[in-house]
């Protein structure tokens, strides 16, 4: 299982960059105020549903394939990482297409807006894809 769950996560990320670089270059999919806002979102997440404590021991379980921990530690949170990286940028979504509607005058601030709503969108898909596989080898 070491092998497969790691080949696994490395072809998923491997898809992912290659399709980003495919697209036209990384520039375009890195903006660090998205990518604080959905870490944010799914720690904040993990923090209400096991304390600060327990959400540490639940990062390190979503990607070690490691013993499996008892009670379906590792399935809840991956439960919980998927649900708040999924939700968490819908929400991002719908405070960056706000914001570009609240600029509609002026159209330098529309792109940077709607990116930042997209690509918060993008950022809590792929963690919640990453998460997947513990979800299911978390039972």
């Amino acid at each position: 299982m070491k092998f497969s769950y790691f080949a696994g996560l490395g072809l998923m990320l491997f898809f992912a960059a290659t399709t980003v670089f495919l697209s036209g270059g990384t520039e375009y999919f890195v903006d660090l105020p998205s990518m604080i806002a959905i870490t944010g979102t799914c720690f904040g997440a993990l923090v209400c549903n096991f304390g600060f404590r327990g959400s540490l021991t639940a990062v390190a379980s979503l990607f070690s394939p490691g013993p499996r921990l008892a009670g379906g530690f590792r399935k809840s949170a991956a439960k919980t990482v998927i649900l708040s990286g999924l939700f968490g940028g819908l929400f991002y979504l719908i405070v960056g297409v706000v914001a570009a509607l609240g600029s509609i005058g002026d159209l330098s601030k529309i792109g940077p807006a709607l990116a930042l709503g997209f690509l918060s969108l993008l950022y809590g898909s792929l963690l919640a894809l990453l998460a997947v596989p513990a979800y299911v080898a978390g039972e």
